[in-house]
């Protein structure tokens, strides 16, 4: 162990700067910062629980939301850029396009595109509360699951281009493919696989006892899709299942992580499993937060 710090109410997954440094939002009420080594470097106060993972910009500003209705956008120093109301909590963790445009989503039925100097650019109104973390692909299109049991797809200027309904409320954040397929769980206890083009379904796949999907999937090197449950199944691209790994545990667990071979979860305890793929795959958005480190921030100069 390189290094650790207790923290009370660790509810979001950290992301890590260009720098090395991690931050982390917990319940109370706190976004902190820490450099590599495990010092910490700042701690910034917030009116409520985080429970929003954070996203880095391209200059390293960091975008956090809170229970408190605020989305904010906070310096590398650990300063206030900007703070961006809204009407409920904000459990969404938001996600950065490759024109620095922010989108995040809400408790209050909006999912809302902030520019990067915090002014508003649209808001886009769903059925039911929106805690899934939206993914963003090459053409500005925003994808993202509600709790009116939809994954949608919105156009760059906040407008519609399809709707997909799934047999239960969406928590699961999506993962897009090379292909363009977008991969997202269902509390139905499915795992869906969706075009791009025209939100029609390639094919879903059930999970044993029909666990609610809330973890957000991975696809990896390979092409496969790594999904949890309480239990892992890996799926091939054609939605045959490769493999149902039994985990041996009662609660569902964070979405996984793919590097160097392993895929990496946790519950209470932290897991890993040793997988065919070396690492995530060469796409828009392969798994939750887009990369290795979590800076939910797409980069599409590769595509």
């Amino acid at each position: 162990m390189l290094w650790h710090n207790n923290l009370n109410g660790v509810g979001t997954s950290p992301a890590i700067g260009s720098d090395g440094t991690l931050y982390v939002g917990s319940t109370d009420n706190r976004l902190r910062a820490f450099d590599p080594d495990g010092k910490l470097k700042w701690s910034y106060e917030t009116g409520g629980p985080v429970r929003s993972s954070p996203a880095i910009g391209n200059d390293g500003t960091i975008y956090v939301g809170s229970n408190d209705f605020y989305l904010r956008a906070i310096n590398p120093d650990g300063s206030l850029k900007w703070r961006y109301p809204t009407d409920g909590s904000i459990d969404s963790s938001p996600a950065i396009g490759s024109d620095g445009t922010i989108y995040v989503g809400s408790d209050d039925l909006y999912l809302r595109a902030i520019n990067p100097d915090g002014s508003f650019k649209w808001r886009y109104a769903t059925e039911g509360p929106i805690d899934s973390s939206p993914a963003v692909d090459c053409d500005g299109i925003v994808y993202f699951g509600s709790s009116d049991s939809s994954l949608r797809a919105i156009n760059p200027d906040g407008s519609l281009k399809w709707r997909y309904v799934t047999g239960g409320p969406i928590d699961s954040s999506p993962a897009i493919g090379s292909d363009g397929i977008v991969y997202i769980g269902s509390s139905d206890g499915k795992l869906y696989a969706i075009n791009s083009e025209n939100g029609s379904l390639k094919w879903s796949v059930p999970f044993p006892s029909d666990y609610p999907v809330s973890s957000s999937p991975a696809i990896g090197s390979d092409g496969k899709i790594h999904a949890l449950t309480r239990d892992l199944r890996v799926i091939n691209a054609d939605g045959t299942v490769d493999e149902t790994i039994n985990l041996y545990r009662d609660e569902e667990g964070s979405s996984p992580m793919i590097r160097n071979g392993v895929l990496y979860t946790a519950t209470t305890s932290i897991l890993a499993y040793r997988i065919p793929s070396e690492n995530l795959a060469d796409s828009p958005w392969p798994v939750f937060r887009h990369d290795s480190k979590h800076t939910g921030r797409g980069n599409c100069d590769a595509f």
